[in-house]
């Protein structure tokens, strides 16, 4: 059997990550096909409904229940089953098919489509584990897992569309990657400084809150401790701000005639700036008079604490913004998957 092009592969896969400016995960592999002109890509539903066929009409056309591609020409076209579950089975279906296209297995072949009879069981096998090992590095590729510190096939799953299966056999396939001190090239240099904002991004283990690592708090719930994961809390409580985090609109009153330089809004006297009010801020007075207790740090429209040391802010030392419990609380309750029929 053909030996698989293991370093000829993770180097393709990089140079897509460079020119399409990928830098973060999950991959929207549909995304990544639409950027190639001679790829067209046809549901399994559409085409159903196009062809007015049925479900086993359309596997038989296909002669896959996954996906099937079909090439003339130097084009492509990509028929992918969207009503098979999980949706990972059908991210890992495609990028599989674009792992084919993209190693030239069917024009180098000249095969209007990969038949299983239609090639020697050698060449079937180095095809498919070609197109496999493509898959796994375009969705998961050991370099970035790398630099996240993976320590578990939990944490790829969560990061990426791969299934909780395919998962467990990346990261056994990681592991044995570990073992081995690659040296970084250029081109790794360019895909980890893309993925930089993602690499250094963590999230806060108390409430969910998506966070730079060079911070030292969460400014929703002041927890000190993050680990790196993709499952995210939205809190949507916040107010617009300028550059200088003072509100646009007065978070009190609603009041949209601020124009004035002043820190206060002259309807109802709600201080305007979000920042660091300091342990010990007196409600409702001018939080420069105490710039001692405060490291004066600006902060994010909803945040409730400061992200340098620890203090309350001044929208929730007034009252602006409710506590990140209470509004976990009423997001839970609006949440339709929360609900059980």
């Amino acid at each position: 059997m053909t030996k698989i092009r293991y370093q000829y592969i993770n180097f393709l896969i990089k140079q897509i990550y460079v020119n399409l400016n990928i830098n973060s995960y999950p991959i929207n592999i549909l995304d990544i096909f639409s950027n190639f002109k001679n790829c067209r890509v046809v549901s399994y539903s559409h085409h159903m409904k196009r062809s007015n066929i049925t479900y086993s009409q359309m596997i038989g056309f296909a002669n896959s229940k996954d996906a099937s591609t079909v090439y003339n020409n130097k084009r492509y076209l990509i028929f992918y089953n969207d009503l098979i579950r999980p949706y990972e089975r059908q991210c890992w279906t495609l990028a599989h098919e674009l792992g084919h296209i993209m190693l030239g297995h069917l024009e180098n072949y000249n095969n209007t489509r990969i038949f299983r009879s239609s090639l020697s069981d050698s060449e079937y096998t180095w095809m498919e584990k070609e197109a496999d090992y493509f898959a796994s590095q375009l969705l998961a590729n050991n370099l970035i897992l790398k630099e996240l510190k993976i320590e578990n096939s939990t944490q790829i799953a969560k990061l990426s569309n791969l299934s909780k299966q395919a998962s467990k056999n990346k990261f056994d396939s990681f592991k044995k990657y570990l073992k081995f001190n690659f040296k970084t090239t250029d081109l790794d240099k360019l895909v980890l400084n893309q993925f930089d904002a993602f690499i250094n991004t963590t999230i806060c283990t108390n409430c969910g809150y998506r966070i730079n690592t060079k911070k030292c708090f969460c400014p929703i719930c002041n927890e000190s401790n993050f680990e790196r994961v993709v499952t995210e809390m939205i809190y949507d409580q916040c107010y617009e701000l300028n550059e200088k985090s003072r509100a646009i609109i007065c978070p009190k009153c609603e009041n949209e005639n601020l124009e004035h330089a002043g820190s206060y809004c002259q309807i109802c006297g709600t201080y305007l700036i979000n920042k660091c009010a300091g342990q010990h801020y007196i409600k409702n007075t001018d939080p420069d008079d105490y710039e001692n207790n405060s490291c004066n740090t600006l902060a994010s429209s909803n945040a409730r604490y400061c992200v340098v040391c620890g203090s309350k802010t001044t929208f929730f030392e007034n009252e602006l913004l409710e506590d990140y419990n209470i509004e976990k609380q009423k997001k839970e309750i609006l949440d339709p998957d929360s609900f059980i029929f």
